[in-house]
């Protein structure tokens, strides 16, 4: 597995750009697996406003959203206002899974990627999970709700795989990866496994 370091956030950009740029090169129309959330945030905002020409030939995909209750859809409103200007080129999560060439993944505090939580079997592939209390605690959300999900099942078989850590509350999980941690994590199953690039912000101290 590559790590690679951030020195600030324009380093952050450019490094995830130059990643994905290296890895899309292959692929005539190559589906690429987006996370919603903060990491990614600053990230979408270059991507929208510049619009990189090595994008143009992208297909998008959520990796998971929220199927009930009132934040239902809540992650693809998030995709529309964060990249409005690649409306055309997302497609929509449904009952089937679609191949992804490359992948962008951020990691929970627990070791979680997309709603793939510990509790839930290592070599889960796509589908509806129940969410996980600290997953609606910091989502705002109480009572039972299910999200719509991939998981490591699938991203193991993922031609490229870049998983994105930032702010120094990550350092213990990022450290549990790098030292292949017993522990039965997801990401940690996914960084064992699978194609995977971790990319890692200053503030992590390994």
């Amino acid at each position: 597995m590559d790590v690679l370091r951030a020195k600030n956030e324009s380093h952050w950009i450019k490094q995830i750009n130059e990643w994905v740029e290296a890895h899309m090169a292959s692929f005539d129309s190559p589906l690429v697996h987006l996370p919603a959330g903060d990491t990614p945030a600053s990230l979408y905002a270059e991507w929208d406003e510049h619009r990189p020409e090595f994008l143009n030939k992208a297909r998008f995909q959520q990796v998971d959203d929220i199927v009930t209750g009132s934040q239902k859809g809540l992650f693809q409103r998030f995709f529309q206002k964060s990249l409005p200007s690649y409306g055309e080129q997302f497609h929509p999560l449904g009952d089937e899974p679609l191949a992804s060439q490359v992948a962008i993944l951020g990691v929970g505090l627990n070791g979680h990627i997309a709603f793939h939580e510990p509790h839930i079997p290592l070599n889960f592939n796509y589908g509806c999970v129940p969410l996980a209390e600290k997953t609606k605690a910091h989502l705002h959300m109480q009572g039972p709700v299910w999200g719509l999900t991939y998981g490591v099942g699938h991203f193991i078989k993922t031609n490229a795989v870049l998983v994105l850590a930032r702010g120094e509350a990550k350092t213990e999980i990022i450290q549990k990866i790098l030292t292949g941690s017993s522990e039965a994590l997801p990401v940690a199953e996914l960084a064992k496994k699978g194609k995977v690039t971790l990319m890692i912000s200053d503030e992590i101290r390994i």
